[in-house]
This record gives C-alpha cells, sequence and structure tokens, in this order.
C-alpha cells in the first residue's frame, strides 16, 4: 500500500478510498483487476465528463446573453402630423413622418447612421431611438445611448440639432 499527498481533488481514475485528515488528503491505493469495477470506474468518468461540459456550457451561454429587444416608442402627434420612431434598423435612426388622418408617409427623417465595426458583432452595435417628445415647433429625440437631437418641425426648415 502506498500513501500519497494529492494537491487536488482526488481523480476519478484512483480506485480506493479517501482518507481525509486535517492537512493532507490521502489515498489508499489498491489493485483494480475486477473488470466489473473498471467498467463502473469508466462509466463515473463519462457522466462527470458530460455534466461538467454541459455547466460550462451553460455559463458560457449565460455570458453571452444577447441585447434585449428594440424599445417599443409611442408616437408624437403634433397638428396633424404622427412623428414616429420604427426601429426596425439598429444602423440608423430615423422617425417617420406621416398623416394622421389618411395614414399616409409624408417623409422619412434621418438622425443618425451608425457604422459598422467589424470585430464586433452586430447586435451589440445597433443604437435604437428610446424617446421622443413634442415641444412648440420642435421634436426631441433621445437614442439608447443618451445622446439627444432637435429636430425643427416648421414647414420646410427640417433641421437637425445635437
Amino acid at each position: 500500500m502506498t500513501v500519497t499527498k494529492l494537491r487536488s481533488f482526488p481523480a476519478l481514475n484512483l480506485c480506493g478510498e479517501v482518507k481525509v485528515y486535517p492537512t493532507l488528503h490521502v489515498q489508499c491505493w489498491k489493485a483494480c483487476d475486477d473488470p466489473q469495477e473498471k467498467v463502473v470506474r469508466m462509466k463515473v468518468k463519462i457522466w462527470t465528463l458530460i455534466a461538467s461540459t454541459m455547466l460550462l456550457s451553460a455559463v458560457c451561454s449565460t455570458a453571452e446573453a444577447k441585447r434585449l429587444p428594440p424599445p417599443q416608442v409611442p408616437p408624437v402627434v403634433i397638428g396633424g402630423v404622427r412623428y414616429s420612431a420604427p426601429n426596425d434598423d439598429g444602423l440608423r435612426g430615423y422617425i417617420q413622418v406621416s398623416s394622421v388622418e389618411t395614414g399616409r408617409k409624408i417623409r422619412t427623417i434621418t438622425l443618425y447612421r451608425v457604422k459598422l465595426r467589424p470585430m464586433l458583432e452586430r447586435d451589440v452595435q445597433d443604437v435604437f431611438i428610446s424617446r421622443l417628445e413634442a415641444r412648440p415647433g420642435r421634436l426631441l429625440v433621445t437614442d439608447e445611448r443618451q445622446r439627444h437631437y432637435t429636430v425643427d418641425l416648421r414647414p420646410r426648415r427640417f433641421r437637425l440639432h445635437h
């Protein structure tokens, strides 16, 4: 019988009993000639490997969670005109201007464009409009990164200030 000090958790390929003393782990070795015991040890190894792989993949998959869906921004109506942020494209922040009476699209106002960086994932780079607010003669727009834009609503004077 051989007695040895183990520095880590006792390995599963050892086929003896483990005795734990206050200061060290001691493994008592014995011969493993029984074929059925070898099969049982092999099954334990396989199931341990499967369980640790599943645990590792579960931890890694939660660390790479995808972003939340784009915010639903309520439209703003000013003087019979509806201003809405569709948030269907994270690479361009834009406002759709449509008539309240007919629902017909009048124009589209692009506030910003996102330049893609090839080394980052697409969903990380998406920026959506998070808030629309009506003010006299202008529309205040806020995006997810808390950048503020002002759209001048006077006829033929669609100007962007940020």
